[in-house]
């Protein structure tokens, strides 16, 4: 599938599009490295670690899409087919997933903790989606390195399914789900051990879920569930809704986003927003515990392009 071809120069902090509007477009605009840039932090009165990030007491920065959906996010009993044709090709992408690399800030609304970058990219078994979160200034001081998340999917009936999902938490805590389809089970390795559990159709873990919220949404759909394995290898039905559109401003722009909500049962609540512009990227994440934010993902670097460096992130 031929994809349309970006101006030769990008302007900064500008998302490239053709004159259809093409996702697709964005694809030649990686002109710069996307990692993270340490002066970008704001800096201001350092402080302690965030009160209330998952886990044990040591500091453990929020990875996107969440523990809950993304991890922030991120993250999924509806139907996880939805409808969306694949493109031509055995390992592309189905619409309107992109590969794409992107970096946020995270902060509680008032203090820099860290920085996330996430990217989807190919791979040897298809493709790779990827979250590698580094903690900032004083809070370094109490993880011992980064946290990260990684599933390797495949595409099936118009969406991309799991192979294997590793979680990499920062205190050293491993979590791998291999997904055997064939077999109809998964094997789960855990710090408490290894066991296999049946495998549901459809059935996500809590990071990619994220890109089957993506599709989703672009198809219009307002309910979407599906089950799922949490980030502790333990079963964890997903469920998500739409709640609306709103413009919101982020360090890398303002975005008309789709607002998404997990569904959950407990105290905790996590909201992501999806920018259409962009390819259906999510441009923020917030998750809170009754009531009270814990973290938020905002973008601030897309595919090589960076926005200015801001000062304090706003509490909003």
């Amino acid at each position: 599938m031929s994809r349309c071809r970006p101006p030769t120069s990008v302007p900064q902090h500008k998302f490239v599009t053709c004159q259809h509007g093409c996702a697709g477009a964005r694809q030649g605009a990686r002109a710069q490295d996307w990692r993270a840039d340490s002066s970008e932090c704001c800096g201001a009165n350092p402080a302690p670690r965030l009160a209330g990030l998952p886990g044990s007491t040591r500091a453990r920065p929020p990875g996107i899409i969440n523990r809950t959906l993304p991890r922030l996010a991120a993250t999924a009993l509806l139907v996880v087919s939805f409808g969306l044709p694949a493109l031509a090709g055995g390992t592309d992408l189905p619409a309107p997933l992109v590969p794409f690399k992107a970096e946020y800030r995270v902060t509680n609304g008032t203090i820099r903790a860290g920085h996330t970058r996430i990217s989807l990219q190919p791979d040897a078994q298809g493709w790779r989606y990827e979250s590698v979160t580094e903690a900032e200034g004083l809070f370094s001081l109490f993880v011992d390195g980064p946290a990260t998340e990684r599933t390797i999917l495949e595409p099936h009936d118009g969406a991309l399914r799991p192979l294997e999902y590793d979680h990499l938490e920062a205190d050293g805590d491993r979590t791998v789900v291999r997904f055997d389809w064939e077999a109809g089970r998964a094997h789960i390795r855990t710090p408490d051990g290894e066991r296999n559990l049946p495998l549901a159709p459809d059935t996500r873990d809590p990071f990619s879920a994220i890109l089957a919220i993506m599709q989703a949404a672009a198809a219009g759909r307002d309910h979407v569930a599906f089950p799922g394995i949490n980030d502790k290898g333990k079963p964890d039905p997903l469920r998500f809704e739409r709640m609306g559109t709103e413009r919101i401003k982020v360090p890398f722009g303002t975005f008309d986003a789709v607002r998404v909500r997990r569904i959950r049962d407990d105290k905790r609540s996590t909201v992501t927003w999806l920018a259409p512009r962009i390819g259906w990227i999510p441009v923020q994440i917030e998750q809170r515990k009754k009531g009270d934010l814990v973290a938020r993902l905002e973008l601030i670097a897309l595919d090589g392009e960076r926005a200015e460096p801001t000062s304090q992130p706003s509490a909003r």
